[in-house]
């Protein structure tokens, strides 16, 4: 991922990881707030029932960007 400011480009690899995890394709997302969403829309998805769901909750909530920086 490059970051500018608030502006992001994921890489090919980013994207690719977003989607095996999720289950949807990232295209489109140009700024951290719109990242924030993306994983926060998808981090419901995963229940915490067992501990490979908690495993992908905590590597998805990891890829949040602080947007003040």
């Amino acid at each position: 991922m490059i970051r500018c400011g608030n502006q992001i480009r994921l890489h090919e690899s980013d994207i690719d990881w977003l989607y095996k995890i999720t289950g949807a394709n990232p295209i489109g997302i140009k700024s951290v707030d719109e990242l924030n969403s993306f994983i926060d829309l998808h981090l419901p998805n995963f229940n915490n029932s067992t501990p490979e769901s908690q495993l992908l909750r905590m590597l998805l909530a990891d890829r949040k960007s602080n947007s003040d920086i």
